[in-house]
């Protein structure tokens, strides 16, 4: 059993994110790409998951945002500095839901070789062990040659995508890619307030 995925509308198209499978939340430094992945630990957490939160060493990032943060003890939450494939593993038999933010920041000075190898050792152990990663990726922070890489080692990818309109912006979400390689023509619209994706299927963005 994967973790549902709780987004009124978004769940037309993707209901769930299966156990052994990495997503790629994709976008600007925007609020949208976070409060989805607020839904997402908040769903997991209610299952019963355990959390493991991987961050920058000595930064405040999404966790520290969750209003639940402060009441969870560490049998269900637990924070990794740095992305350390070796650190990361050993959480990885429990099932867990993993939040990596942002693994842009943490890959982009990195060498790709180092990168390819780190992502692909995660990627077999995820798979092994039946656990989920959600990471954020940053639209702006890495290399053409970075996100081909982060991509190829993700079994999903949402984007969050921003366009100029006349009367301001419109925002949708594509879903690039989704298991066994399928993806999805259609743009998402939504609007976003006060923490919430509201999605509106009657309107297509192209």
């Amino acid at each position: 059993m994967g973790v549902p995925v709780e987004i009124p509308g978004l769940n037309q198209f993707i209901n769930e994110i299966p156990d052994g499978t990495i997503v790629s939340i994709e976008g600007g430094v925007d609020h949208p790409k976070a409060a989805l992945t607020r839904s997402i630990i908040r769903t997991a957490l209610e299952q019963g998951r355990e959390l493991v939160y991987v961050g920058p060493r000595g930064g405040i990032g999404l966790m520290e945002q969750l209003p639940e943060w402060s009441a969870l003890s560490c049998r269900w939450a637990h924070r990794l500095e740095g992305l350390n494939p070796e650190s990361l593993c050993q959480w990885l038999p429990s099932k867990p839901l993993v939040v990596i933010d942002s693994l842009s920041y943490l890959i982009h000075d990195k060498e790709l070789a180092n990168v390819r190898s780190t992502l692909e050792i995660i990627r077999r152990e995820v798979r092994c062990n039946g656990a989920i990663i959600v990471q954020l990726l940053d639209d702006d922070l890495l290399s053409k040659e970075m996100r081909t890489i982060a991509g190829f080692h993700s079994d999903g990818i949402i984007q969050f995508l921003v366009r100029d309109v006349p009367d301001g912006v419109t925002r949708f979400m594509r879903i690039e890619k989704w298991m066994s390689g399928s993806s999805f023509e259609r743009n998402i619209y939504y609007n976003y307030t006060e923490g919430s994706i509201n999605v509106d299927l009657r309107y297509r963005v192209v």
